[in-house]
């Protein structure tokens, strides 16, 4: 199969399909089903996990490197965050969480992995609403708000 280049949603999309209207045609595959929320949740907490230690090895790095405090936490937290924004656009839409859950990002329609805009747009609405972006995902879809800004659906990987 051909994975296309995927397309970033925008708010009324999103809004769309949270009030019920269906999409233009969906990309959908008995191939495909979506990832369990525990491995999900699992592979959300290895990925925050990861990010502390970035932040940490670059803090102690760049300490050790004796920077100034204020360059070396500006550094440490600018690596941290880039690597949760991006992560899922890692090879086959796989953050390293997702990675040793066996699980992928890939785009609604298209089927393609996640891009590194559809990457950043979804974790960043994670990053921003936390809690209340995570509990849409407890819906009937099983999306969270991340991914219907983004259009993007999380599966098991076989």
């Amino acid at each position: 199969m051909e994975k296309k280049d995927p397309h970033l949603g925008n708010f009324s999309g999103a809004l769309e399909e949270l009030s019920g209207r269906p999409e233009e045609g969906p990309f959908e595959t008995p191939d495909f089903s979506t990832a369990p929320l525990r491995d999900r949740f699992l592979a959300q907490m290895a990925d925050s996990l990861i990010s502390g230690l970035i932040f940490i090895g670059v803090f102690y790095i760049l300490s050790e490197a004796k920077l100034d405090t204020e360059s070396v936490r500006i550094y440490s937290l600018s690596f941290s965050v880039s690597y949760y924004l991006l992560s899922d656009s890692l090879p086959k839409g796989r953050s390293l969480g997702k990675w040793f859950f066996k699980i992928s990002v890939i785009d609604k329609k298209t089927g393609a992995y996640c891009s590194l805009v559809q990457s950043f747009f979804r974790n960043l609405l994670c990053i921003t609403l936390g809690f209340i972006d995570s509990a849409f995902i407890l819906g009937k879809k099983r999306r969270r708000l991340g991914d219907l800004l983004a259009r993007t659906i999380v599966i098991k990987d076989s």
